[in-house]
């Protein structure tokens, strides 16, 4: 697959039309591949949202709402990097990934070859600052074999923090001959690291700008991690889809007085409640976490807000933009990112780190480009 994308994009610029129809063929096979791969995972979601468990807690007039576990659609994140050349991996040398920003942190792993096996670490690069922060983590290594399936290697749990450096990982996840003889080919070695964000504290640099203490004016508790959050069942409902169904459909928890949001970050769920209240709550910090609860409850305000955010003012690449208009189903942003492509270079700067992650179809539409922009079609 890394040496169809590579001939497609140098080749783009001398394509008969002859050349053309066969590359076409070529990349509708390994798109056709990708999505059968992708299909299996939609099933798996599929039957994780279906069987989302709901215990109640009879005694304090509570409900608990809990998500399946090992569920990556939520706070977290995957790293993956293909490692060429493995065949001349040196002793006892760090090979780095590349290094990428999710919820405005930024993330790398690095992999070593020590005394016969290969070591991992994977690496929060947040600048050590004054300020006290801590991310509380769970992630899992993985290595894809030939046939495309990634097959998980160890899990750790870290909590990355401002008083300490380095990465956290094994020096001994693997011995070296079981990993050329069943993960590597074409000299090639795709690692993934599937990172679950349990807690974060201290990363915002930001205070509230509205308190949501106050029981006066609020008929439901919304609890995330240690902090209550007053609510008007009405304001939210007609905000979310997902609160409307949860206040108002015919389920226990419309008749609950306080309800507990399981694996919601606290400081993003203020500032999504802050946003839907009319505050100025994005910035560049903010707007991740408060997309994925936009997305995750259906608002379709905060959806629009945060991308319009996106679109004119933020700074951020406009590969991070691509991959969050593809997570998060942002139209006119994946549209405002694909206009912005003008060279083959801005098609390699999208694809050649992370593409193994990338919409299919984006894939298509963006080797596709690099015909277009030559001339070749």
């Amino acid at each position: 697959m890394e040496n169809f994308f590579e001939k497609y994009l140098e080749l783009s610029d001398k394509m008969t039309d002859t050349d053309t129809e066969k590359f076409r063929s070529e990349l509708l096979e390994k798109i056709q591949s990708l999505e059968a791969k992708q299909n299996e995972n939609v099933e798996k979601i599929l039957g994780k949202l279906e069987s989302l468990e709901k215990t109640t807690d009879v005694n304090n007039n509570s409900i608990e709402l809990k998500k399946p576990e090992n569920n990556f659609s939520g706070k977290g994140f995957i790293l993956t990097h293909i490692f060429k050349n493995v065949s001349k991996i040196e002793e006892n040398k760090n090979y780095d990934s590349d290094t990428e920003e999710y919820f405005n942190v930024p993330w790398k792993f690095s992999i070593t070859k020590e005394d016969k096996r290969i070591g991992f670490l994977l690496f929060c690069e947040k600048p050590k600052i004054s300020e006290n922060w801590f991310i509380d983590t769970e992630y899992e290594l993985k290595f894809r074999n030939p046939s495309g399936r990634s097959v998980e290697i160890r899990k750790f749990e870290r909590r990355f923090e401002n008083s300490v450096d380095g990465g956290w990982g094994s020096k001994e996840c693997m011995e070296w001959d079981q990993l050329e003889k069943e993960f590597i080919f074409d000299d090639s070695l795709i690692v993934e690291v599937c990172v679950k964000i349990k807690k974060m504290e201290g990363t915002y640099q930001k205070t509230s700008k509205r308190c949501f203490s106050e029981p006066k004016f609020s008929d439901a508790v919304l609890i995330s991690g240690d902090q209550k959050f007053y609510v008007p069942k009405l304001f939210l409902a007609s905000q979310s889809t997902y609160f409307d169904a949860l206040f108002h459909g015919q389920f226990q928890e419309s008749k609950m007085t306080e309800i507990t949001l399981t694996d919601i970050d606290s400081d993003d769920f203020q500032n999504f409640l802050e946003l839907l209240h009319g505050e100025s709550a994005i910035d560049e910090d903010t707007v991740e976490g408060i997309l994925l609860l936009a997305d995750m409850y259906d608002s379709k305000t905060a959806t629009e807000r945060c991308e319009d955010f996106l679109l004119n003012f933020s700074k951020k690449t406009m590969k991070k933009k691509l991959e969050m208009s593809t997570r998060y189903n942002l139209e006119k942003l994946k549209k405002n990112c694909m206009d912005s492509v003008k060279t083959v270079n801005d098609v390699k700067a999208v694809l050649f780190s992370d593409r193994l992650q990338i919409d299919p179809e984006i894939v298509a539409a963006l080797l596709d480009k690099c015909l277009l922009i030559n001339g070749a079609v």
